[in-house]
């Protein structure tokens, strides 16, 4: 359904000023994540055309916009990524209010750089020690976290590999 506000408008939980049946509608994607929405819509008995007017703001549903993951590999490098996530409900867990610190340097002695919640996914970037990975979170931070209260989740493909089943 596509709604029509007035252009001062803030609020858009409601329908505004009502929806409109365009006979067509394209939405696209252009720079810096914006969407353009093109319609087509005909002089209906309602009168629900008059509601577009110069300065009116759209209301339309968009595809979700996911902005993927991309890693460049040698031919035949294997690239395939280990995805963990912070798991701090073990019994041994004696971390402050649910987080988990990520660390400058292997061990508790080290700089804390930032805490994570329960369940952050992490990109694992090499098992250091037995006690220790270093990773990269989806905020972009490197560090290391224990291993104590991290979990492996999954591991995702190469791109040779995902080019392959295409």
């Amino acid at each position: 359904m596509i709604c029509v506000y007035a252009p001062s408008c803030t609020d858009f939980s409601t329908n505004g000023s009502g929806p409109v049946c365009p006979q067509s509608a394209t939405v696209s994607e252009t720079l810096n994540g914006e969407w353009e929405l093109t319609l087509v819509h005909p002089l209906d008995e309602a009168g629900k055309w008059r509601r577009l007017v110069e300065g009116c703001i759209l209301r339309a549903p968009v595809p979700a916009s996911v902005t993927p993951r991309v890693s460049m590999s040698i031919q035949g490098e294997d690239t395939r990524t280990q995805i963990y996530r912070v798991n701090t409900d073990v019994a041994a867990a004696n971390v402050r209010g649910g987080t988990l610190r990520l660390r400058s340097g292997l061990g508790n002695g080290y700089k804390v750089l930032k805490q994570y919640k329960n369940g952050t996914e992490m990109q694992l970037v090499s098992k250091t020690s037995s006690s220790w990975y270093e990773v990269i979170l989806p905020d972009g931070k490197r560090g290391y976290m224990s291993t104590t209260f991290i979990e492996y989740v999954r591991t995702e493909g190469s791109l040779t590999a995902a080019a392959q089943t295409v």
